[in-house]
């Protein structure tokens, strides 16, 4: 029973180190790996996504501008969960995340006290402060803005969510 140093990394990643879920998933990954080396495939496969990890790559999709692979992602969760809230929620939790790290930054804190402020592991805050180096504080302000009015249409009014959600990702790909 292996598994490679980046695949162990990657594989606490998508159980976000939660102790309880490791034990089970370790022994469907041994046993669907049946003595051969685990692979990233075979977690990719037996370890669903959370939906918290399906935002972190939305934002991630958005902050290297990939408009395409942005839709499709968002079109994956509308299409597998009518919970057009909470995707909004979520997306706007990110970013007003992205907007205190960067504030952070800004005045100096070091990758740890971040680290230590969110209750997050270092690797994660890594990852979030190169997410956040690609938008200026006005971008991440404005972000939030678009997120705030989005779920404001959502609740008042009876337009069509999806296609709210969508307007949405084109009026981010649009800011300056």
């Amino acid at each position: 029973k292996e598994i490679g140093k980046v695949e162990l990394r990657y594989f606490a990643e998508k159980v976000q180190h939660n102790f309880d879920i490791i034990k089970r998933e370790i022994d469907k990954l041994i046993s669907y790996a049946d003595g051969r080396q685990i692979t990233r495939a075979d977690i990719d496969k037996l370890i669903l996504n959370s939906s918290e990890d399906d935002i972190f790559d939305l934002i991630d999709f958005i902050s290297q501008r990939k408009v395409e692979k942005t839709l499709e992602l968002l079109n994956e969760l509308l299409s597998t969960s009518d919970q057009h809230m909470l995707i909004i929620s979520n997306i706007a939790n990110n970013f007003k995340r992205l907007y205190e790290i960067k504030i952070l930054v800004q005045n100096g804190e070091n990758i740890n006290s971040i680290s230590g402020k969110f209750k997050l592991p270092t690797f994660v805050c890594e990852k979030l402060i190169n997410q956040c180096n690609k938008f200026t504080v006005k971008q991440l302000q404005e972000l939030m803005k678009i997120c705030l009015d989005t779920e404001n249409k959502l609740k008042t009014s009876g337009v069509d969510k999806n296609m709210e959600m969508e307007l949405m990702v084109f009026k981010i790909f649009m800011l300056k």
